[in-house]
């Protein structure tokens, strides 16, 4: 009997703690998300032959229809999206739900931004919760490079004793806080019982991660070997079950060009890894676009997507990758260095005066600077680019300040005006020196991102490039802008090649050589040069200096409008204590339900009143709200509900909001076009002067309420005292595609010098209008010879 309890009590220990260890270290079970099950449903209804995997840019700049048509495939595309997701999310789809679930395309397109290939690591913890919400299955990539268990086994004994620890000691540490301090407030409580004790809240470091909270350091992109990123674990899941991978990577709006670049090395060792893999790239972040074809400066319009799609299309079909064909990874023409020679002109700066008395303001003359003062390089569209540096004191000072700055505010900061340089320092003592000079730098950066390439006279712009790809044959087309002097010269290598001048831009063309090249652009010695664009066109368009130019965005002006709404006169019928309910079936397509959904605010346009004249600007509200007695108004369909208190009067009128603003009390944008509607705007010629090719372009981005809505466009130029009409056009919008874009082509483009006049006609219905932009082509794609 002794040696069985003997025996017992060696043996249930070992029991209890090898089933302890093996409930701590079995991978954890997960269920599946909505997303995953909605998934499922898609794959499932149709299975693929293709997938097209990525980002919402996957689904909004691709074409799944016109891509197939174009290509003569005659299977299914499936779109495997997830908004705002990165590479690990993209491994995580395929992985758990295309070839986890039995499925085999044959052709895997990855699709998306650079950086968001190269992310190995999630960026944000709602990015992690959704991928929880993916991996079902076991997966030792996710649960050691996502979930963080790098030591497996270990690694999930480690995380699930912390959290036994962390619910006992922190569980009975919050009671004790509670019995002595009351609960939290019920918010508080709710946040802690979803995210808490859950895997979705991790401990990164010393930061702790919260949903939504986006960490976007530098250290979650890859800047090791291609091999250690996400593109090698998805070359080996797809090549594994007998797919081929396709990567496309995407463009984005030139305002965000540059967070999507990465080192060179990085880049190269990318393209040597996928070439050895034996899949295919194509680059399509630098493809002329037309102007307006973003909806922001990540997403594609419709008209955008069709243009990317077929370049899309037209690539794969020069490799024949539908049948098996590779398209190689080739580096961009990108500038291996990028130079100034020669010495820019000195500058001499006048003697210093006070702005005003017992201010922080000083001023000094300068000359031959003319059209290079801040407001002049805003007006040619060039924003706060000075290519000047001011020092006082030996400090150099931040330019491009607005006025304010200057007098008593002592900001310690710089701005160019007409004739002369004004400076204000922070210690408000008069400056001993002052010195103006030009930057060292060949471009400059403004606040928003934007980079202007600058060539002071006598000195010339020197780009050094790769060769060629094999087979490729192209010419570079340069454009610049002379915002001084006329005289300009591109040097390819050693050989010379005029610029021709139409106005203010000046243009020229040549073959790119074989082998390493050189692309230089020199100004003459009175010029103060602006490179617009330099690309090298081939079968592949591969941009050297590009982005838009100058876009004028006509909203941000109020439009005069021909007539205000008229108000009409309406039937309150009481519902219950101070709520009244106006049947308003005619404007049924304005709701709150409605505009929320596309313009992501409750901005119905419909107002009412107790009289014919103090029209209430009141808050839209949910209908719950309104019946809350929180007073507000709320638009639902066809009726308009109101709360008022016993003392005011019941609703007699109604109109439409005569401001047309979806912004109460702000700036017009978004704005509403009602049916019959005659916007006008006028333009001056000081303001078209930011567009040195003229316009050619007319991007109307808007969604179309209560039908089909027509906008008819004119535009008029001012000729001996009277009005000429010298463009028209007409875009379409259907109610049912949301929000959308339109872009319409001016050809021939609009000229900059004298006054113009903008006219918007409205018919068919209503229009939620949320930018509607003059602009000319994307930089490169118009030029030439």
């Amino acid at each position: 009997m002794r040696r069985l309890s003997t025996w017992l009590a060696v043996a249930i220990p070992l029991v209890l703690g090898a089933l302890a260890a093996r409930s701590l270290t079995l991978p954890e079970p997960r269920a599946a998300s909505s997303y995953s099950a909605a998934l499922d449903a898609l794959l499932s209804s149709a299975p693929p032959r293709w997938v097209i995997v990525g980002n919402s840019k996957a689904k909004q700049d691709v074409n799944e229809a016109q891509l197939a048509e174009e290509l003569g495939f005659d299977g299914t595309i499936t779109p495997v999206v997830l908004n705002g997701s990165t590479a690990p999310a993209w491994y995580a789809m395929l992985e758990q739900r295309v070839f986890g679930e039995g499925y085999r395309p044959e052709l895997v397109i990855v699709y998306g931004q650079l950086g968001a290939l190269l992310r190995d690591r999630v960026l944000s913890d709602t990015e992690l919760h959704n991928i929880e919400g993916l991996a079902e299955k076991p997966s030792p990539i996710l649960e050691s490079r996502v979930f963080g268990l790098a030591d497996g086994a270990v690694g999930r004994a480690h995380q699930r004793a912390f959290r036994l620890h962390d619910a006992a000691v922190t569980g009975l540490r919050e009671r004790w806080v509670e019995t002595l301090f009351g609960p939290p407030p019920t918010e508080a409580r709710a946040w802690a019982a979803v995210y808490g004790a859950d895997a979705s809240v991790r401990s990164t470091g010393n930061t702790r991660m919260v949903p939504g909270e986006a960490t976007t350091s530098a250290a979650s992109m890859s800047e090791g070997a291609a091999g250690t990123t996400f593109v090698d674990a998805i070359l080996r899941l797809c090549h594994g079950a007998g797919a081929r991978v396709l990567f496309v990577r995407a463009p984005v709006g030139a305002q965000v060009r540059s967070r999507d670049d990465v080192p060179a090395e990085v880049e190269a060792a990318l393209y040597a890894h996928i070439n050895a893999a034996g899949a295919s790239w194509i680059d399509l972040h630098a493809i002329p676009l037309p102007a307006g074809a973003f909806r922001d400066d990540f997403h594609l319009l419709p008209e955008g997507a069709a243009v990317l799609t077929a370049a899309l299309a037209e690539r794969m079909l020069a490799a024949d990758v539908a049948h098996g064909g590779v398209v190689r990874a080739t580096p961009p023409f990108r500038a291996s260095s990028v130079v100034r020679k020669g010495t820019p002109p000195g500058i001499t700066v006048g003697a210093i005066s006070a702005l005003k008395e017992r201010a922080c303001g000083w001023r000094a003359a300068v000359s031959g600077l003319e059209g290079l003062d801040d407001e002049a390089l805003v007006a040619a569209g060039l924003g706060l680019t000075s290519p000047f540096i001011v020092e006082v004191d030996g400090e150099v000072l931040p330019g491009g300040a607005p006025a304010k700055d200057f007098g008593a505010a002592c900001a310690g900061a710089a701005m160019m005006r007409p004739g002369e340089v004004r400076v204000s320092t922070a210690s408000g003592v008069a400056p001993g020196t002052l010195t103006l000079r030009v930057t060292g730098e060949p471009s400059v950066t403004d606040a928003k991102g934007r980079t202007t390439w600058w060539v002071p006279p006598g000195t010339t712009t020197r780009w050094t490039f790769a060769g060629a790809p094999p087979g490729e044959s192209p010419r570079v087309e340069a454009v610049v802008r002379a915002v001084t002097g006329a005289a300009a010269t591109m040097w390819v290598n050693d050989e010379a090649v005029p610029f021709t001048p139409a106005g203010r831009v000046l243009r020229a063309s040549a073959p790119v050589p074989a082998g390493e090249w050189r692309l230089g652009v020199q100004a003459g010695s009175d010029s103060w040069l602006v490179v617009h664009s330099l690309a090298a066109i081939g079968s592949q368009t591969s941009y050297v200096v590009g982005g838009p130019w100058a876009e004028t965005h006509l909203l941000q002006a109020r439009p005069k409008f021909a007539a205000d709404p008229a108000p009409k006169q309406v039937v309150a019928v009481e519902e219950g204590e101070g709520l009244w309910r106006i049947d308003v079936p005619e404007w049924a397509p304005l709701g709150d339900d409605r505009t929320r959904a596309v313009a992501g605010k409750r901005c119905s346009p419909v107002e009412g009143s107790d009289d014919g004249s103090d029209f209430a600007k009141a808050t839209h509200a949910t209908l719950a709200q309104v019946r809350a007695h929180s007073g507000g108004v709320a638009h639902e369909g066809g009726a308009l509900w109101v709360w008022r208190r016993a003392a005011q009067a019941a609703p007699a009128w109604l109109r439409l909001n005569p401001e047309r603003s979806c912004i109460r009390g702000g700036k017009y944008f978004p704005g509403w076009l009602y049916a019959g509607d005659v916007a006008a705007m006028t333009l001056a010629s000081k303001r078209l002067g930011a567009h040195p090719l003229g316009i050619d372009s007319l991007a109307v981005d808007a969604a179309a309420f209560g039908g089909d809505v027509s906008l008819d466009v004119v535009v008029r130029k001012r000729v001996h005292g009277g009005w000429e009409e010298e463009w028209r056009g007409a875009a379409e919008f259907v109610e049912a595609d949301g929000r959308g874009g339109v872009t319409l082509r001016i050809n021939p483009p609009l000229g900059v010098e004298g006054k113009r006049e903008v006219e918007l006609r409205v018919s068919g219905g209503y229009l939620l209008a949320f930018d509607v932009v003059l602009s000319e082509s994307e930089r490169g794609a118009a030029a030439g010879p």
